[in-house]
């Protein structure tokens, strides 16, 4: 009897001690993800997230589930900028933007598990993530930057319509700033998960899923030759797999009805996907267990409208400049980080330089057939600076139709302190002869040092 009690007592203390081992290594790895800051360590989050790691150990009932469907569809879509806030001086009435801050922000994994904490209980994936930068005003923080995560709720593995939250969490602090619920609050109950299969296309990815679609709605006896047309002939724009319950109760067109009457009022596991051709726009939605189209939308599709302008900037050369600063947080804290300015100029004190403004006509939203032919005539006004840095133009005015440079000379006196200037040159543009006058500022940052002997 003491033999077999020995046994079991063995037995059980190599379990422990596995145990233990498994949660030990579990929670290294956890450590090892939370300690990655780097803006850059984009994979390495978004395999943390596609693991399902994070949320598993801390809470069983909070589990990324079904990731590898959804990672097939490029999911979750990750946006990352090169930097965490913009930076701005203040020069008598001018709010002038002079570079950008990069500094310590929660990662991604650590800013979805504070956002799944503040969600109601249950099953959730991640469908989208962007950080996005705060505003920085003479050192203090005006707007922190934040993550604004969308995520929905699941069922069986699989995202359920109109279920998403938007949660918006404070970069710096990791606190929850605002939930935004979700506008369907119903889910699937009692339904088997073996009754939700993907079984078109067989093969999930986004090559397989454009030519089955694409297939099917040019044999569907619903589409009319439009439709059809835009779906051969144009880009995939999004694409989704979403449980969806159509019918009259619906907050929108594409599931508020179906071409199918008997299909009213049920479950159904469907690809939501939408093609773009020219001005229009078709988002189907398509049975992915029987292989049906269940409804679909056209609706016009409106691209930015091309347009141009006359714009005024520094030309090269300038240099890029970075230092370790520390800025203001709203309750006090201060917070180190590096300052970044694309646009500074170097000079000893005791010394001058010289900048040049270049002015041209630049186009936004796409392409623009011909630019104006304008004659644009730029005259400069004032400078300031924050301190008495003599600023001069070559030329007081300038004039020219595709491109013109304005050539202005500084000087910084010799008691002038060594560091940051943030300097501002105003000016007056008339485009075409014409007497309406525009006043640009143009600022840029000079460096002062130490004159070498």
């Amino acid at each position: 009897m003491v033999k077999y009690l020995v046994i079991v007592v063995a037995v059980a203390l190599v379990l422990i001690t596995s145990s233990l081992v498994t949660t030990y290594l579990i929670t290294t790895y956890l450590t090892s993800l939370s300690r990655s800051r780097s803006l850059s360590s984009t994979s390495l989050l978004t395999e943390g997230l596609r693991n399902a790691l994070v949320s598993e150990v801390l809470n069983p009932t909070y589990v990324l589930t079904n990731s590898s469907t959804y990672s097939r569809l490029n999911y979750p879509v990750i946006h990352l900028p090169k930097y965490v806030a913009h930076y701005y001086v203040l020069l008598s009435n001018y709010s002038l933007s002079i570079g950008f801050v990069r500094t310590y922000v929660i990662d991604l994994v650590r800013a979805y598990e504070v956002a799944i904490k503040s969600l109601p209980r249950g099953n959730y994936d991640l469908v989208r993530a962007s950080l996005i930068p705060g505003k920085v005003v003479n050192d203090y923080f005006i707007k922190v930057p934040t993550w604004e995560l969308v995520i929905a709720r699941t069922y069986c593995g699989f995202r359920v319509w109109g279920s998403d939250y938007l949660v918006v969490i404070n970069a710096i602090n990791a606190s929850v700033v605002k939930v935004y619920p979700s506008n369907y609050p119903e889910l699937p109950e009692g339904i088997d998960c073996s009754y939700f299969r993907i079984n078109y296309p067989r093969v999930v990815s986004i090559e397989s899923l454009i030519k089955y679609v694409r297939e099917l709605v040019s044999g569907s006896n619903y589409l009319g030759s439009d439709v059809k047309e835009i779906v051969k002939y144009g880009h995939l724009s999004s694409v989704d797999l979403r449980l969806v319950r159509v019918g009259p109760w619906s907050r929108d067109l594409l599931t508020m009805k179906s071409l199918r009457k008997d299909l009213i009022g049920k479950w159904l596991l469907c690809w939501v996907v939408t093609f773009v051709k020219s001005l229009s726009r078709v988002t189907l939605l398509i049975d992915a267990t029987h292989g049906e189209l269940v409804n679909y939308v056209k609706e016009p599709n409106y691209p930015p409208t091309p347009w141009y302008t006359f714009q005024l900037g520094l030309a090269n050369p300038v240099s890029n400049s970075s230092l370790r600063t520390d800025l203001i947080l709203s309750n006090g804290s201060v917070l180190r980080a590096y300052l970044v300015i694309p646009k500074a100029v170097t000079t000893e004190v005791g010394s001058e330089g010289l900048v040049t403004i270049e002015g041209s006509w630049r186009t936004y939203g796409g392409v623009v057939k011909e630019l104006p032919k304008y004659g644009v005539k730029v005259c400069f006004l004032r400078s300031l600076s924050s301190e008495s840095i003599k600023v001069v133009p070559i030329k007081e005015c300038v004039k020219g139709y595709g491109r013109i440079n304005l050539s202005i000379k500084y000087y910084i006196p010799k008691n002038v302190s060594k560091g940051l200037h943030a300097v501002a040159i105003t000016l007056k543009v008339i485009i075409n002869n014409h007497e309406e006058k525009d006043i640009v500022a143009i600022p840029f940052i000079i460096v002062a040092r130490s004159r070498v002997t």
